[in-house]
C-alpha cells in the first residue's frame, strides 16, 4: 500500500480537483459528492483540507483501488471522506469520536473491506458497525 500526506497547497489543489471531480456525474446522472448520508449537509466541502493521503484499497475482484482520505476541518468540526476517483466511498462525521463512519454500500462491500469492481446502486448509506478497514490508510 503506498501512503503519502499532501502539503497544504497540495491539499487545496486536492479538495478542489475531487470537489469538482466529486461533482461530475456519476452512474445513473447522480452526482456523487452531493449523495450523502441523511442528515449530513455537503458545507463541508467548503471547510479547508488539511489533511489527505492517497493509497489503494482492495477489490471484490482481486485488484486494488486507488484511494483517497481527506480530512475537511473547521471551528473544531472536522468530517473525514474516503475518495475513489469522483465517488464518495466512506463519510466519518466525527472522525475524532468512536463512532461509525457511513459507507455507501453501492460501492462498497458491506463489511466496508473491499471495493465494489462493478458498483451497484449508489447512495446505498448505512453505518459500519466496527471501524472500517478504511482507517488502516
Amino acid at each position: 500500500m503506498s501512503v503519502r500526506m499532501v502539503g497544504p497547497m497540495r491539499g487545496l489543489v486536492l479538495m478542489l480537483a475531487l470537489w469538482s471531480a466529486g461533482c461530475a456525474s456519476v452512474g445513473g446522472g447522480e452526482p456523487s459528492a452531493r449523495c450523502l448520508p441523511d442528515g449530513l449537509s455537503p458545507t463541508f466541502f467548503t471547510w479547508p483540507v488539511v489533511g489527505a493521503r492517497t493509497g489503494t484499497f482492495p477489490t471484490d475482484a482481486g485488484g486494488v483501488e486507488p484511494i483517497t482520505l481527506v480530512r475537511y476541518q473547521r471551528d473544531g468540526a472536522a468530517v473525514v471522506v474516503a475518495w475513489s476517483r469522483a465517488d464518495l466511498l466512506m463519510v466519518d462525521p466525527a472522525p475524532d469520536r468512536a463512532t461509525p463512519e457511513w459507507i455507501d454500500t453501492g460501492l462498497l462491500t458491506p463489511d466496508g473491506q473491499r471495493v465494489r469492481a462493478t458498483p451497484g446502486e449508489r447512495c446505498r448509506w448505512r453505518r459500519m458497525g466496527q471501524a472500517a478497514a478504511m482507517r488502516r490508510l
